[in-house]
């Protein structure tokens, strides 16, 4: 057996293929793959979360990491799309600016292919006051009125707000 694989390595194209396999199984990768893997493997979005008063609009941040955890960039033609799934409490742009329209929740999407993170996003209206009792009445300035006044601080869901002082 011995005599058989010298005589193996005495041929110069079985020594180049026993060479190209060493190479070939050592790790070291050639030809155009020969670069670092830098596509997007993970996906990371900031703020986690939103607590919008209405009318007010905050912006996302969103980062793509390599295999590595390196930050790397969306591929060429492609890039980070946003997505509300409920236009009519949040809207949000492709630039990932989040728009607060009516109270409620609702979850914004950073999606980039398969990767995709939600973002819960709160609304709160402004608070505004009811009238309960006491309209229609007129009287002088420095006169008291026949019934009082009553009125009701609530949310924007309706919801009365406790212990609310009102002036």
């Amino acid at each position: 057996m011995r005599r058989r694989l010298a005589t193996v390595f005495r041929s110069p194209l079985a020594a180049l293929a026993v060479l190209v396999g060493a190479v070939a199984c050592s790790g070291i990768i050639t030809g155009p793959d020969a670069g670092p893997d830098t596509r997007p493997r993970s996906i990371r979005v900031t703020p986690s979360t939103l607590d919008l008063s209405l009318g007010e609009t905050a912006t996302l941040a969103t980062l793509l990491y390599d295999a590595t955890g390196a930050e790397t960039t969306p591929e060429d033609g492609r890039s980070i799309e946003y997505v509300s799934a409920d236009p009519s409490i949040a809207t949000v742009t492709a630039e990932g600016l989040v728009t607060a329209i009516a109270d409620g929740t609702v979850r914004v999407r950073a999606a980039y292919g398969a990767l995709g993170l939600d973002v819960p996003v709160t609304v709160r209206a402004r608070p505004r006051l009811v009238l309960v009792s006491g309209s229609a009445q007129t009287s002088e300035q420095g006169d008291l009125v026949a019934a009082p006044l009553v009125v009701r601080a609530v949310g924007g869901n309706g919801a009365p707000i406790a212990d609310a002082t009102i002036t």
